[in-house]
């Protein structure tokens, strides 16, 4: 049975290199423009301010990058998200360009998350659940929640953006709660591999965005066949049993490698 594709290892440090510029093609695909009435019904949706400070707005931006494009084709793959490419609307939220610049830089200055964590991950675990006793038959994914409450948390030390995200705790949006998860995920993770601490994101939140990450990895359940052995049964539990934490963290060297 073919394993679903997972998405834990598709999280790299944010400091990606940029590619070179023979390897770009001068001209867009057209799913790589964003449409005029895509990005009419944006703005008329944030009734032309930015979303997180409420000043005039100027930028159309990603939540899911544009050179993310792999770990959106393995979330697409798995049903996670629905839209069908980067450029819908779910995945864009209107900013001013200060806003624009502390969320598109290479160390963001903030990022926002449904308000609550915990439907998600129950969802998530409902639906592995099922997975494994409906084995061998496929279940198809149910939608997952979708929330209209987001909090923004500031990532590094602003003093600024502070006082923003203090006047406004909250705020409706209307995009894909998978979009801002899976963000918000590769920004925790980049920054954590990079040794810079996620400033104000509570550590429960972290842990909750972690394992729902982990969650979202795991690939479809299989009975092993008698003749795996005990062995392979025991190695499939240790994995599925393995933290959240540690299928995030880079993977360390063996303890008898060479150097060399």
């Amino acid at each position: 049975m073919a394993e679903r594709p997972s998405t834990i290892g598709l999280f790299p440090t944010i400091s990606d290199p940029e590619p070179a510029p023979s390897a770009r093609r001068m001209r867009p695909l057209a799913c790589e423009v964003i449409s005029l009435a895509t990005k009419n019904r944006v703005i008329s949706d944030s009734h032309s301010l930015c979303w997180l400070c409420g000043l005039n707005g100027s930028h159309i931006t990603h939540v899911i990058p544009r050179s993310d494009q792999l770990i959106f084709d393995d979330l697409h793959g798995s049903g996670l998200l629905t839209f069908s490419n980067l450029n819908s609307f779910p995945n864009l939220i209107y900013l001013c360009s200060e806003c624009n610049f502390r969320y598109d830089d290479r160390f963001p200055a903030w990022t926002f998350l449904p308000t609550d964590l915990d439907p998600f991950i129950a969802a998530e675990q409902a639906y592995h659940d099922l997975r494994t006793e409906s084995y061998p038959t496929r279940v198809p994914r149910p939608e997952p929640p979708q929330t209209i409450l987001y909090t923004r948390y500031q990532v590094r030390p602003s003093y600024t953006l502070s006082l923003v995200l203090e006047r406004h705790p909250t705020k409706e949006w209307g995009g894909s709660s998978v979009a801002v998860i899976t963000r918000s995920a590769r920004i925790s993770c980049g920054l954590k591999r990079l040794g810079a601490g996620l400033s104000g994101i509570p550590d429960d939140v972290a842990m909750k965005l972690q394992h729902l990450v982990w969650l979202y990895g795991l690939a479809d359940p299989e009975v092993p066949s008698v003749d795996e052995g005990v062995a392979d049964d025991d190695d499939a539990i240790e994995q599925v049993t393995e933290s959240p934490a540690t299928l995030l963290s880079p993977p360390r060297p063996s303890a008898g490698t060479s150097a060399d």
